[in-house]
């Protein structure tokens, strides 16, 4: 009986992706007094809001990704934290630790949403005739993505699949995380072809998915 206590499978993992994240964090910042133990000390003391998704248990991660909901939901509707945090069954004291300050103010004795942010997010794209998940940073990328996405699902789900939305993306990239250039799939044949596989093994395609951070993509936030 394990008691609540991790596996040793879950234990090799998180010291995998902390072993990912100090190497990372090191090529930034420059050597960390301690090493990997001092890393590790330096992170518990970080506001939660501060630390990488990568050091994130699932519970946690959760509860970020409901926190990222709250604040598109603040920005698009213009509510206060409260409202969109009931909204979501959260609470507003949760949503201020996940996301600090690059996600609400207090203005005029009320939580606001922030303009913008350099927020962890981790989403989806179509690239290179395949559907990809990819690690950015800030909410002006993230927009970016998901008009993208919202533009492949509308040509999706037109009944004359007319491609002439998909050519305003042809030439256009943005960068992930750690400055890679990616660019945005815009061959018609291709998008099809992402979708078709997509529900023969899932029954299902999710365009526009929000989701935990894989350990093949660990970045320092």
């Amino acid at each position: 009986m394990s008691h609540g206590l991790p596996s040793s499978g879950a234990k090799r993992a998180y010291n995998f992706r902390e072993k990912a994240a100090y190497h990372l964090f090191r090529e930034t910042h420059g050597p960390v007094s301690g090493g990997q133990r001092g890393f590790r000390g330096l992170m518990r003391g970080r506001p939660i809001a501060q630390r990488p998704l990568s050091l994130l248990g699932l519970s946690q991660r959760s509860k970020r990704e409901t926190a990222l909901r709250v604040l598109r939901r603040s920005r698009r509707f213009n509510e206060p934290l409260s409202k969109a945090a009931r909204e979501a069954h959260t609470t507003p004291e949760t949503v201020r630790r996940y996301l600090g300050r690059s996600g609400y103010r207090k203005v005029g004795g009320r939580w606001r949403p922030t303009n913008g942010d350099s927020l962890i997010r981790v989403m989806s794209s179509f690239e290179d005739g395949r559907r990809v998940r990819v690690v950015i940073r800030g909410s002006k990328t993230a927009t970016l993505l998901g008009r993208y996405n919202r533009d492949v699902r509308t040509y999706l789900e037109d009944p004359a699949r007319d491609p002439s939305i998909l050519r305003k993306w042809e030439g256009r990239t943005f960068k992930d995380a750690r400055g890679q250039i990616h660019t945005f799939e815009t061959d018609p044949a291709a998008i099809r072809s992402i979708y078709d596989r997509s529900e023969t093994e899932t029954g299902a395609v999710e365009i526009y998915p929000e989701g935990d951070e894989s350990e093949a993509a660990l970045v320092e936030s």
